[in-house]
């Protein structure tokens, strides 16, 4: 690992950490380091990094030693590979890395076993060794969440209907494996919402140091968009007016909930750093739980804080300006609303704000919570949520009952007021 003197805006010197993980050049970002006042304290610590990069390398190339030991399923990956960018193209690398860290490492490595037709027989101990041994890629000393074993049998799953569906397993052998039940998966509590007093303070301080995350947060908190959803809003997203959309128009309507614009989801940047080609397009993928990018799986969210529509317009003028002058050439989807901010300054200012508070940090998915809570709590209409926020499954709107309920079980206990009857 290699350290490195870079400067800030104001001219202040800082130490910044790269190293190589054998495909790319990696820049470690701001909040993965400490800050240091000394290059020799900064170069003590790239060592004692790099020597827990070393480690974890040496864990994954034991956990992937079976592509050396079994050809053809290094090669069956390969194609499942190729065949799950097709069916889930938001998802398709997580897929890969529980079927190749988890999945075949356990059958291969584990059960030194490389006939699938047998594998129905190891399934429990597949279960336990999720259970009481399986361990992260790089956190070696850490038990997985009931989440990942869940998604490992998952994957198993599909991995097996796959190659039955190949003549590459006798379709007589191709079983499922039971999933570990949901009430061992940690679900969001009424801790993890966002009360409107906590809205307003947090807000009310994010304005004072830096306005454009002021605003990035007041989306999450009205609309319950997701992270990247938000980071992608373009000038081809921001309509004014009623909705299009006679079911959602409805009912809003019946529930009286009032709304000043809204927001057609198509898309969201398909990286991080929302990466534009040399031509100025910035690169897009489909909306999570959606096979492609099509006007058919569109999505609306209504626009219900007046304040937050006049915030949103003003950025909409600034990046329209830029359209006029074709910056970034003449797609309205290349100009985006929150272009001058990045990840990770929107997550450390977040944090930071909610440092001078009293209340616990809470992400900007906690806002999506929130929203949903709010939704299914006060109108029980759990198809205008669902459609509202784009759960692909009405079981994960359906989960927001509880907390609803738990939240205003809370409110009361803390405005619970006894006195004598008159």
């Amino acid at each position: 690992m290699r350290v490195e003197t870079r400067n800030r805006a104001n001219g202040d010197e800082y130490f910044s950490f790269v190293y190589w993980d054998g495909e790319r050049r990696i820049r470690l970002k701001k909040q993965e380091h400490p800050h240091f006042d000394s290059r020799e304290q900064a170069e003590e610590w790239a060592k004692a990094k790099e020597a827990e990069f070393e480690s974890a390398k040496s864990r994954i190339i034991r956990r992937l030693k079976w592509k050396s030991q079994y050809y053809e399923f290094a090669k069956i990956s390969d194609r499942y590979a190729e065949y799950c960018k097709k069916i889930q193209p938001n998802s398709w690398k997580n897929t890969m890395f529980y079927l190749n860290h988890y999945v075949l490492a356990f059958f291969l490595d584990v059960k030194k076993s490389n006939n699938p037709n047998n594998w129905s027989l190891q399934f429990e101990d597949f279960r336990n060794w999720l259970e009481d041994e399986a361990l992260g890629v790089k956190r070696s000393r850490k038990l997985l969440a009931y989440s990942t074993k869940n998604h490992c049998i998952k994957t198993l799953n599909v991995f097996l209907d796959y190659l039955g569906r190949n003549n590459l397993v006798d379709k007589s052998n191709v079983h499922k494996v039971a999933g570990f039940p949901a009430s061992k998966i940690n679900f969001r509590d009424a801790g993890s919402l966002v009360a409107e007093e906590e809205f307003r303070l947090v807000y009310g301080l994010l304005k004072e140091t830096d306005p454009l995350v002021a605003v990035f947060f007041m989306t999450a908190y009205f609309t319950g968009m997701r992270f990247n959803e938000i980071f992608g809003l373009s000038l081809d997203d921001l309509y004014v007016g009623e909705l299009e959309d006679n079911v959602l128009r409805t009912a809003l309507e019946d529930h009286k909930i009032p709304y000043y614009g809204y927001v057609v989801l198509e898309s969201q940047p398909a990286t991080k750093i929302r990466e534009r080609l040399p031509n100025g397009t910035i690169q897009r993928k489909p909306l999570k739980g959606k096979p492609r990018i099509s006007e058919k799986y569109n999505r609306l969210v209504p626009i219900i804080d007046k304040s937050l529509f006049n915030e949103l317009v003003k950025l909409y003028k600034i990046q329209e300006a830029k359209l006029k002058q074709c910056r970034y050439g003449s797609n309205p989807k290349d100009y985006v609303l929150f272009e001058d901010l990045t990840q990770s300054e929107t997550v450390v200012a977040l944090r930071a704000a909610y440092a001078k508070t009293k209340y616990a940090p809470k992400s900007y998915h906690c806002c999506r919570h929130t929203r949903c809570t709010e939704l299914v709590g006060k109108t029980r209409d759990f198809v205008l949520a669902r459609y509202w926020l784009g759960h692909a499954r009405q079981e994960t709107t359906l989960r927001y009952t509880h907390i609803y309920q738990q939240s205003a079980n809370t409110a009361r206990k803390k405005n619970q007021k006894v006195d004598f009857i008159d």
